[in-house]
Parts: C-alpha cells; structure tokens; sequence
C-alpha cells in the first residue's frame, strides 16, 4: 500500500499522548511537602463511604482474571491529590537563562536519587532539576556528536541512570546529566526499561487493511511487535504481537486540492495501545475495555484485571461534533470542500473506547485513564492494586497529562498560557 501514497495528512481533532512509562525504580528520597502558595487552597475531592470491593478471581489457562463489576455505590478514592503543586519546575528562569525553560515537555521520570528529568522535545533536551525543584543542568540538544540526538520522544530511569529515547538509539546519562553512552541506532520505538535492564521496544506494522484501490475509506489493523534490545543495540528476538490501533484513512487517486492520493484521519473514536512497565514485566492495554494485561519478561500473559464498565455509546451528535471541529480548521473553500467529503467516507464504531493512558506507579498499583469524549473538565483514573483489585476511582484536571506516580507524589504537566509546558509535583495522601 505504501507505494500508492502520494502523501499524508494528518486532520486532528484532538491528540493523544502516547503515555510515557512510569519507573518501576522508587527514588529512595522524595520532593519534600512544602508549603502551598498563601491563597486558599482548592477544595480536596469529597470522600463517598468506604465499602469493600466485590470482585471475582478466577484461572484460565494459567492467566488469573480480576473482574470488578461497576459498585452500586462510589468507592472512595484510594488517594487524595492535592491540585495545589508542591513544586513547580522551570517556572521562573534568570535573565538570559532558557536553558531551564521548559517548551514542550513529552516525558518526566524521577532517578532514585529524587532528581527530576524532562524530556524537552522542542529543543531535544533533558532538563535536570533536584528533588527541591531547583534546575541543575541539560543534557544533549540537537545535532549528531555524542550525547546529541536528532530527536527526543521519552525518558526512564534504572536507579540513578536516566534512559533516554532519543533519533536514532537509547542514550544513558548518570543523575548529575553527564552522557555515559549510547546503543547503537535503531528504527525501533522504545517503551521502557526492564527490570533485567533490557529495553523493551516495538514495531509498529500494518498487518491488514480495507483497502482494495477503491476511492473511499481505508481502514488497517496495525500490530505492534515487541522486542527487547541490550545496551549495545543487539536486538535478542520477538516477545510477542500485540494489536496497536486502527489506523483511517480515505483514499483517492483524482486531483484534489491536497495533492495526496491518501488522507489520514486521526479521530478520537478509535482505540489504540498503551503500555507501562512492571516489577515482573509490563502491562498493555488495547484501550477497548478498562482493563490491563500483565505479560513477564518473555510475553507471557498472566494476568488481567478489568473493570466490567460498559463502553458509552457513540451518537451521530458527537461524531458530528468532531467533524465540525475538523471543518473549522479550513477556510478555503475549495479545500473545505474536499475535507467535507474526506470526511463523509468515514464510518465511526458504534461505541467510544474506553482508556485513553496507562500508568504504573512505584507502590505497583494500575492506574487507568478513562477516555472521554468530548473532553470534561476533570479526568476519572480507575486504580487497581497491584495484585489487581479495583480499589475506586480519582478524579483529577483533565488538562493533566500524569508521567510519574509515587507513594506520596505524583509529576504532571500542562500546556501553560504563553504555550509551553508546565511540570508540576503534587502532594499524593491516602484516601
């Protein structure tokens, strides 16, 4: 099929961050509680009655199976977090400083020592800071020497050394932001270190398609195939396969005004993958159903864990809805136009996904972000201990994007006013 593209365009309506890993390596020291900001704090989410989770534990060939039902009752949330930030990370900079400035955060990850690292994707570098919040220093930036790569996509830690994702390989600094070295380069995208130290990887394939060089709607199944690489880039054979996503797109081989024979839709009514890595393995979801799978270190699935919530329908309102959005974005008629019927060709599921990230936090516990659509003004997160009980629901401010959770904080960002990001600690207690 790659031959008949022409061209891709990608029409968005919304985005979806491709979650980044959480550590399974605790820092042995955390950001200290500091003190809020003297201006009243926001309310702290209100508690509904504690109540025992009702689940059915179950084997089948070999995989145990936790399945919740939805309580009759609200579960209290199992943690409190307090939307004021403890700390705030590049917020305020020296005259001239913009190296500790942080434009486009993609990831955070915090080393055993309790320093703090980012993943800068606008200037491809790793910003330092130390568990008071303070910037230490930056590592690599754009170029090809050593320590430099041409793109940055995630981070990790294995104790106190910081595993990068970068174009084209893994790269390794120490805590102090020093580059140690690097494997050598591979097309392949990394997902997160093992505890063995091994890098988990996938490959993203289209494995089969609707496409039959017909004008109209194209829809492909991709499969992720996962891989584990060692520190010098040896790949060491297939895991396992896992579905990644269904990948639209509406063909047409006439002159249009895009100049593509290939349109590229990427809509928020698909589901697709997300992974975070594990003391024993990993952890996928299809983003389907609120559930997590836990294979081990040779892609063997053990267990699931999933709450039986029913997937919300979806109603031609709020496909519409999307279609919309997507029109508002051109003002050429004649290109208006075109989109409208790229649009037209395009046949939504009957149902919404239901997970839109996955997160594993140092303690083991499963947290599963509710996909939701249109957007609401707060997130629900499903958590689920770690070995795989439904313990309730939090809710947190959607405009979140959650990189890393400890046993008494958790790292956020968001998109500030002036466009750049910002990386916030919060105070995480037990409900």
């Amino acid at each position: 099929m790659a031959c008949l593209i022409a061209g891709v365009l990608f029409v968005a309506a919304t985005s979806h961050a491709a979650g980044a890993q959480a550590t399974a390596n605790p820092p042995a020291q955390k950001p200290p509680a500091q003190k809020p900001p003297a201006q009243k704090a926001p309310p702290q989410q209100q508690a509904a009655p504690k109540q025992p989770t009702t689940y059915t534990k179950r084997d089948s060939a070999r995989i145990t199976i936790f399945e919740t039902p939805v309580p009759a009752t609200p579960l209290r949330a199992p943690y409190i977090v307090d939307t004021a930030a403890v700390l705030k990370l590049g917020a305020s900079t020296a005259p001239g400083d913009s190296l500790s400035l942080i434009n486009q955060a993609v990831d955070v990850t915090v080393l055993k020592s309790g320093t703090i690292a980012v993943a800068d994707e606008f200037d491809t570098r790793i910003k330092f800071f130390s568990r008071y919040g303070a910037f230490t220093t930056a590592a690599g930036g754009r170029g090809s020497d050593s320590g430099m790569f041409t793109a940055l996509k995630s981070v990790d830690a294995r104790g106190d050394t910081l595993v990068a994702c970068c174009s084209p390989g893994v790269s390794l600094f120490s805590a102090s932001g020093k580059f140690l070295s690097a494997t050598p380069p591979f097309r392949s995208e990394f997902l997160g270190v093992m505890p063995s130290g091994r890098y988990l990887v996938r490959n993203t394939t289209n494995e089969t398609s609707a496409f039959q060089g017909q004008k109209g709607v194209v829809k492909s199944l991709l499969t992720d195939t996962l891989f584990f690489v060692d520190s010098r880039g040896t790949f060491s054979g297939r895991v396992v396969s896992l579905p990644s996503r269904i990948h639209v797109g509406v063909f047409n081989p006439d002159p249009n005004p895009l100049g593509l024979s290939i349109t590229f839709l990427e809509t928020p009514f698909e589901p697709e993958s997300y992974y975070a890595m594990a003391r024993t393995g990993f952890y996928y979801t299809d983003g389907r159903n609120i559930e997590a799978r836990l294979y081990t270190s040779a892609g063997v699935l053990t267990r699931i864990i999933r709450l039986q919530k029913p997937a919300p329908a979806l109603t031609a309102a709020l496909v519409d809805q999307f279609k919309q959005a997507v029109l508002r974005k051109y003002t050429v008629v004649e290109t208006r136009r075109y989109i409208e019927w790229v649009l037209s060709q395009y046949t939504a599921p009957q149902s919404l996904p239901m997970v839109r990230a996955l997160r594993v936090a140092a303690d083991g516990r499963i947290w599963l972000r509710e996909h939701a659509f249109p957007a609401t003004a707060d997130a629900t997160w499903h958590i689920f201990n770690a070995e795989g009980a439904y313990e309730g629901a939090l809710q947190l401010p959607s405009k979140w994007t959650v990189h890393h959770i400890e046993n008494e904080f958790v790292v956020v960002s968001e998109v500030g006013a002036n466009g750049r990001s910002l990386v916030t600690v919060h105070k995480l207690t037990k409900g």
